[in-house]
């Protein structure tokens, strides 16, 4: 990105946050801001959209206003998983084409989403209105909910680092397969290496125990503290359960089309840790600003 460039969107996320906190008591410039989850993992296949999806409905039946955003700028399928339709994407928001009030859509469970459009650009390949567009629009998420949940592409392209560094905390979705845990040790690398502030939690998905789940993180959590000098957290495991594929085939959220299974227990033990950890969390959260910032450098 041009130098000049980048000095107006970071001056453009600057006074979004001058203007917020003028309307806000001294000693919280946070107040009313959601607060942001990035859900990613390092490879795909292992379930990180169910995961994003069943989460914010979880979060949702606690009475929590949530909203959830595609950002799977390459694959974007949560539409697919609800089997929802929406004449208007995130495609349309960053080219300007559409607000975000125009292409948000009610989703199961009281939740609100975002649907993403395929094979949209680099964020670095927008142009400055573009950019513009897209940051006035985050800040308004970031007004309008007690929770966001970005649903990220897996990997570690450039659009995944910026918009996971956007959040507050990161939720990394692995398997127990080697190859999902080395690239989700891959993922918290590149993330590590550009930001050691963020809340890491890792969610194990489609484990047939919790002993297994539990003896994973352990090699994780030695692993990532010895080589990466970084803390992560177990937030949680998702059981293996055939209601889970079901659900997918018949394109429901699992916690609401099998209610009693043990994966929408597991799903809601996740939003359980999640609601407790937002009320007891003593981290000092990131302000708006350096939330943009990540978008813009």
């Amino acid at each position: 990105m041009h130098v000049d460039q980048a000095t107006k969107l970071r001056e453009l996320a600057r006074t979004m946050t001058r203007t917020h906190q003028a309307v806000s008591t001294p000693s919280s410039d946070e107040k009313g801001h959601a607060k942001i989850y990035a859900v990613t993992s390092g490879k795909g296949g292992v379930g990180k959209t169910n995961i994003a999806v069943n989460l914010a409905i979880a979060l949702g039946k606690k009475g929590k206003k949530v909203t959830l955003v595609d950002l799977d700028l390459g694959l974007a399928n949560v539409d697919i998983l609800l089997n929802l339709t929406s004449p208007y994407t995130l495609e349309h928001l960053i080219l300007g084409y559409k607000m975000l009030e125009d292409i948000i859509i009610d989703g199961p469970g009281g939740i609100k989403i975002v649907p993403g459009g395929s094979g949209l650009p680099s964020l670095t390949n927008l142009n400055t209105m573009q950019q513009e567009l897209f940051l006035s629009n985050f800040y308004t998420l970031t007004k309008n909910n007690d929770f966001v949940i970005f649903d990220i592409a897996a990997g570690i392209s450039e659009n995944v680092i910026r918009f996971t560094l956007a959040a507050d905390e990161i939720i990394v979705v692995t398997t127990g397969e080697p190859t999902a845990i080395t690239d989700a040790y891959a993922l918290m690398k590149v993330l590590s290496a550009r930001s050691k502030d963020h809340n890491i939690n890792i969610v194990f998905n489609m484990i047939k125990s919790r002993y297994e789940a539990k003896r994973n993180f352990e090699r994780m959590h030695t692993v990532v503290k010895q080589f990466l000098g970084i803390d992560v957290h177990n937030l949680g495991t998702v059981v293996y359960d055939s209601c889970v594929s079901n659900a997918i085939m018949k394109r429901k959220p699992f916690i609401m089309q099998y209610p009693f299974s043990a994966a929408a227990k597991s799903i809601k033990d996740l939003g359980r840790e999640l609601l407790y950890k937002a009320e007891h969390d003593g981290r000092e959260r990131q302000t708006l600003f350096e939330k943009l910032s990540y978008l813009v450098h």
